[in-house]
């Protein structure tokens, strides 16, 4: 376990390998919660999680991992889901949120849904260990799928430097929906997302 906090971490040059990477547990939901919160505030998520009831379904959605191991999206099933945090102490500073994707192949496809890092952790690791975790999870033939906001310039950044796929644009779907770039972490070939090749993706992006 890390014997320093974060600023401690950041004046030692801190790097993925002073962090731990562990399991959820109850008493991490409201620290997570906290997190995504003051993410939002900062425009690193959508702003709806400013709203109380959002707030209490993420509470509920977290507890329903803790619980199940599962989770559901509204419109999808539900489907396995899995939740990992850095912890300073008792004190979380980053998790992820990884479930299996219901309207592709979920034996072969994972998602990011959500990876959130407390502010003053940035920058010291914390969300490059949350990662790699989630990769080195994955099973064989499996590829892990994630989304960047368009102020996520460092996130976009750090996956492509691990090695993620940068497939472009996701298509919109409502006028209100927010900009998002998809990324693929594909260490096994899968191959293609939404009946289109990495290929494809890459091409377009690049164009």
């Amino acid at each position: 376990m890390p014997t320093h906090g974060p600023a401690a971490h950041a004046r030692l040059g801190g790097t993925a390998a002073h962090w731990e990477v562990s399991d959820a547990r109850w008493r991490d939901v409201p620290g997570m919660v906290n997190i995504v919160v003051a993410a939002a505030a900062g425009g690193f998520f959508t702003p709806a999680y400013l709203d109380v009831r959002y707030q209490v379904g993420l509470a509920l959605q977290l507890s329903s991992v803790l619980l199940r191991g599962q989770m559901a999206v509204p419109g999808q099933a539900s489907t396995q889901a899995r939740l990992r945090v850095v912890r300073d102490g008792r004190d979380v500073l980053g998790f992820s949120l990884v479930r299996r994707l219901p309207e592709v192949e979920p034996e072969r496809h994972l998602e990011l849904h959500l990876l959130a890092v407390r502010a003053d952790a940035r920058r010291v690791g914390v969300g490059q260990a949350l990662i790699q975790d989630c990769v080195t999870h994955l099973a064989d033939g499996q590829c892990l799928l994630l989304t960047t906001l368009a102020k996520a310039d460092g996130m976009r950044r750090l996956v492509r430097r691990m090695g993620a796929m940068t497939l472009g644009p996701v298509p919109l779907v409502s006028p209100g929906q927010q900009a998002l770039t998809a990324h693929v972490f594909d260490p096994a070939g899968c191959g293609e997302w939404q009946g289109k090749p990495w290929r494809a993706w890459l091409g377009a992006a690049q164009a």
